[in-house]
């Protein structure tokens, strides 16, 4: 097989895992408020200056740091609904693996070594693969790794590094309006610049590197809010570390989750150590940019992608290639048929374990089941209820999509709602229901779509006894709230003082307990509720959403515990068919 038939082959090979990282259903919390601002950008023709999804923060200045991917999500949805959604976060995916893969080929690198790195990369960075912003940066960084590296091969020949470093302001003036890891790009081209200077010792061989570096940082401010834009990620940072808020994206990777990127780094540093120790000719720019994103990986998760896509890029550059043509020549007699087995053998197993083994969703051209309240988001519009809604970070953003224009209580921007976070993590934290109830009673919230937690509260009873109670059974106690209507996803309330109850078609669930079986079995064994009415709630529930799994484990309660008490067994056999 000639060398131009082996890079195709290893390209189409690596698309299978690529498809299967990148296939993932849409399960990023921020996409909903994401297509919102990206389509009311195209109705008005411009970023937004304020916040145009919450009603917390209505009228607050805003920058809307990732624009420009907002408005293509937008458009993308327009075109072909969540299917061409999907069909570009597969493409973003196809694209930041095959363009460095090509790339690496393309200067000389084996086959198998590009094909085993892309599926590390692949393996590690795949958890990062959302619909959001990121991938952009994701697609991008190597892009620009890529012109760095080409720029230095060829000042290492003794050519012009020019022609490739052009491209690069250009590059983070789209870059700046998609996400703001472009920071992290443009820095790398200065840290570039900087290390050859103190490598070479010579102005000149640094000149055209610093040059294009300024005029990437120039470029920076080619975006309509300038230099604010680059403020935004250190103010997030300040209101998560300030307020001591807790935000699982912005952990470090000492998780025993991440054990991957520790062996990844360490297997890095002892190859950079034998190849220095044999006498290879490193590229320390290049060990430069992997010391950059390595620090940063082990800080936060969210560059852990950033370190993943860019390491066939660190790794392969950061030795000279023994063969710097790229001229597609056949590899050695007998070689070239193991080579193809070899990739063709690395990419199934790659794409098989990632089928199988999926990082967060399953492959899906739509929504994750059971993570956004759709049922319920559904329900509150047929029941006709009005009046602001209450509703948990997570489920912000999709209720900030499916209800516009109605506005949502808080989503996922942290630089927006930093103060009503540490309020809210301020009551929760000091089990203050009061303060709790003032700040519902501030913001008139008549309704609420909660998630349900894992996290139980002690609560002492008038009689002086402890008892285990769900966050929602402390915070929306049925004294205040009354419980319309659940499936495995959200749980719907609404203000027991509402003029709208009871709501025609949703009677009021006092029984059934989705968020606490054992207060359910509790309530049931020491007779405090009826178990006829029980059943009646719980089928009303499974007749709304069938198929629901806390529906089912409730019935599954309450006709043991008829059966215990020999309650009529005509009923219970009725019940269970």
């Amino acid at each position: 097989m000639s060398r131009r038939g082996l890079v195709l082959l290893t390209l189409a090979a690596l698309a299978l895992p690529s498809l299967a990282a990148g296939a993932a259903a849409i399960r990023s919390y921020d996409f909903g408020w994401q297509v919102r601002v990206g389509t009311w950008i195209l109705e008005h023709g411009q970023p937004p200056r304020t916040d145009p999804v919450s009603f917390t923060t209505a009228g607050r200045p805003w920058v809307d740091h990732e624009w420009l991917f907002q408005v293509i999500l937008a458009g993308l949805l327009r075109v072909g609904g969540l299917g061409a959604v999907w069909a570009g976060k597969v493409a973003l995916a196809l694209g930041t693996v095959l363009l460095s893969a090509w790339f690496l080929l393309r200067r000389g690198h084996q086959a198998v070594a590009v094909t085993g790195l892309a599926c590390l990369a692949l393996a590690g960075a795949r958890f990062r693969f959302f619909a959001r912003p990121e991938m952009a940066g994701l697609l991008l960084l190597p892009l620009m790794l890529m012109l760095l590296l080409a720029a230095l091969d060829a000042q290492s020949r003794g050519r012009s590094p020019w022609p490739r470093l052009f491209p690069l302001p250009l590059l983070a003036a789209v870059w700046v309006n998609l996400h703001p890891s472009a920071l992290l790009g443009v820095g790398l081209v200065l840290i570039t610049a900087v290390v050859i200077f103190l490598e070479m010792r010579a102005a000149g061989h640094a000149w055209p590197f610093l040059a294009v570096g300024m005029a990437a940082v120039a470029a920076l401010l080619a975006n309509p809010y300038g230099v604010e834009i680059l403020r935004v990620p250190v103010a997030i940072g300040v209101v998560l570390r300030g307020k001591d808020l807790r935000n699982p994206e912005w952990g470090t990777s000492l998780q025993p989750a991440f054990w991957l990127f520790w062996v990844v780094l360490s297997l890095l540093a002892l190859a950079m150590f034998l190849a220095w120790h044999r006498g290879r000719q490193l590229t320390w720019p290049v060990l430069a940019w992997g010391g950059v994103l390595a620090v940063l990986g082990a800080i936060s998760l969210r560059f852990l992608g950033f370190f993943y896509v860019a390491l066939p890029i660190l790794i392969l550059g950061a030795c000279r290639p023994q063969r710097q043509s790229v001229s597609f020549r056949p590899p050695l007699p007998g070689r070239g048929r193991w080579t193809m087995v070899a990739v063709l053998a690395l990419a199934v197993l790659t794409a098989g374990w990632f089928l199988a083994v999926p990082a967060g969703a399953r492959p899906g051209m739509g929504l994750a089941p059971g993570r956004f309240p759709v049922a319920m988001a559904h329900s509150l519009v047929s029941a006709g209820l009005d009046g602001p809604l209450y509703n948990p970070v997570r489920f912000g953003g999709y209720l900030g999509w499916a209800l516009d224009p109605r506005r949502v209580f808080i989503d996922g921007r942290n630089e927006l709602h930093g103060g009503l976070l540490a309020e809210m993590a301020d009551c929760r934290g000091r089990g203050d229901i009061q303060c709790w109830d003032r700040l519902m009673d501030r913001w008139e919230i008549a309704v609420a779509i909660l998630s349900y937690e894992d996290e139980t509260l002690t609560v002492r009873l008038p009689d002086g006894r402890m008892v285990e109670r769900s966050a929602r059974a402390v915070y929306f106690r049925s004294q205040r709230w009354a419980l319309l209507d659940w499936d495995d996803t959200a749980m719907l309330l609404v203000r027991r003082d509402s003029p709208r109850l009871p709501v025609t078609g949703f009677p009021e669930d006092r029984w059934s307990h989705p968020d606490e079986p054992a207060r359910l079995a509790a309530d049931l064994r020491e007779g405090r509720i009826d178990p006829i009415e029980t059943l009646a709630a719980i089928h009303r529930q499974q007749e709304r959403h069938p198929g629901s799994q806390r529906a089912r484990r409730a019935l599954a309660i309450v006709l043991a515990e008829m059966r215990q008490r020999k309650t009529d067994p005509v009923l219970s056999q009725g019940d269970n068919q």
